[in-house]
């Protein structure tokens, strides 16, 4: 396999993010991925319960919705498009991010396992994901990544406070349901 630049995503200058002791100086959610399938990726993993954890610097504090955007193979003789169509979204994602669209993005290139090559996970509230996945900008990259990524999904979902909400709610649907032993 040739070798291929790194695309490094960048960190938050030190006014949007911050660390937790004894962690080293790891930002939350920084990510550096590099386009022959490695990547590196640093979080600050908190401790405790969903209602605990480490609240961001991002003014809202932490998001509890997200939208997971997964891909199969590129398309067979469009990689060199694929790769621009890559990249043109970690700009827009990064844009988002600046313009407080969205909360956060997270990358993930996965290896060799015939299905999900990779994924990107946008943070946000449920108002921000949504005026997201109706603005021209997000549209005409999803139809852009259609064409050259084979099996393009995506998928909505909670994370942070939003399990704890939705935890509630199963329980409360599990006491209505009588339970066999």
């Amino acid at each position: 396999m040739g070798a291929f630049p790194a695309i490094d995503l960048g960190r938050p200058d030190e006014a949007n993010y911050s660390t937790m002791a004894g962690v080293g100086d790891a930002p939350i959610g920084s990510t550096t991925v590099s386009a022959h399938g490695s990547s590196r990726m640093w979080y600050v993993q908190p401790e405790g319960s969903v209602s605990s954890r480490a609240v961001r610097k991002w003014g809202v504090g932490m998001s509890d919705r997200m939208l997971f955007v997964g891909w199969g193979a590129p398309v067979r003789g469009r990689e060199e498009r694929g790769l621009e169509v890559f990249n043109e979204s970690m700009g827009l994602y990064g844009r988002m991010q600046q313009e407080g669209r969205i909360e956060k993005f997270d990358v993930v290139l996965l290896g060799a396992n015939g299905d999900l090559a990779g994924y990107i996970e946008l943070h946000g509230s449920a108002e921000q994901l949504a005026a997201m996945q109706e603005s021209d900008d997000f549209r005409r990259t999803l139809v852009d990544a259609s064409l050259i990524v084979e099996r393009l999904r995506l998928i909505d979902g909670v994370t942070n406070e939003g399990i704890a909400r939705d935890m509630a709610l199963y329980q409360e649907s599990i006491a209505r349901v009588p339970q066999t032993t």
